[in-house]
């Protein structure tokens, strides 16, 4: 069996797995679209700054719906599903994830992926794409206003890991850049209207110290009982900092990017900013809106 490619860091990974492939599966198909990706490549760390090309090429391989896609993993899968770009990926029909160990059984997993439904392929495969692409520097934007998980000098190093900088610009330029990113397009849900309350994060829900502020959690929690409506956070800090400060303080209620939700009007928003600079900065559209300030809390 030819193995259509490997994406690892590591050069004895990729010869690794192409020749278990060739002599494991010689009696096999003669050809097969299979890439196997092995997904330690795919974690930004200062150790790993080329990190996020392997991630543009891993969805190149992906936008190919005719691609069978293994996210080849060591250890517990449950952990890596955490990442978000992983739950994206694993959420195209032509992706599936396989440990290391179970390599043996690539074949059965493949011809599996290859029988399912591939409808809708394109437009949801743009979804994650928009989604993707923004969600790396309103991250990072977010984070520096914020003073919001890694430092200054980590954040520029990320976003110059994009391949976006060249070195003839400055760190300070960088910055700059990143403190006035606004997104080119329109979100994955311009011009559809989306009922709950959505309430932000930062400033709003938890106080300049990211602590949580508990009477405006009560305040929120009872207009959703009263108003029967479902409660969103919506936030651009990363979401693997963030999950676990809503974890800690019980919070389970879904978790979405503001940068995502540009163009769409929203029933609620709870916010710190007032309402002018609140729609000027994300596009968006409150039915009724309710700086954090004006909310009614409990004596």
């Amino acid at each position: 069996m030819k193995i259509g490619g490997v994406i690892s860091q590591s050069s004895n990974m990729v010869m690794a797995i192409c020749h278990y492939f060739e002599y494991v599966f010689e009696s096999k198909k003669d050809n097969c679209d299979l890439f196997v990706v092995d997904v330690s490549s795919l974690f930004f760390s200062s150790e790993n700054l080329k990190a996020l090309e392997y991630q543009k090429e891993t969805w190149k391989v992906i936008e190919n719906c005719k691609n069978t896609v293994l996210l080849m993993f060591v250890g517990a899968i449950e952990s890596l599903k955490k990442e978000e770009f992983l739950r994206d990926m694993l959420a195209m029909p032509n992706v599936a994830s396989i440990s290391f160990l179970d390599l043996s059984q690539a074949l059965i997993l493949a011809d599996e992926v290859e029988k399912r439904e591939k409808n809708n392929f394109k437009e949801y495969l743009l979804f994650l794409k928009v989604k993707s692409n923004d969600s790396i520097f309103s991250g990072l934007k977010h984070g520096i206003e914020n003073s919001f998980g890694e430092d200054l000098k980590e954040r520029i190093r990320k976003a110059r890991a994009t391949g976006y900088f060249s070195d003839s610009i400055s760190n300070e330029e960088v910055e700059s850049y990143l403190r006035s990113w606004r997104p080119e397009a329109g979100g994955p849900f311009e011009g559809v209207s989306l009922d709950g309350i959505y309430i932000d994060a930062y400033g709003t829900l938890f106080n300049e110290n990211w602590e949580i502020r508990q009477s405006v959690l009560s305040t929120i929690r009872g207009l959703s009982v009263k108003l029967k409506k479902e409660i969103f956070i919506i936030s651009d800090s990363e979401k693997s900092k963030l999950i676990p400060l809503l974890n800690k303080n019980g919070i389970k209620n879904f978790l979405i990017s503001k940068y995502a939700l540009r163009g769409a009007k929203l029933e609620i928003v709870v916010d710190d900013y007032p309402q002018e600079k609140f729609m000027a900065e994300y596009s968006i559209t409150p039915i009724k809106f309710i700086n954090v300030k004006d909310l009614k809390l409990p004596l």
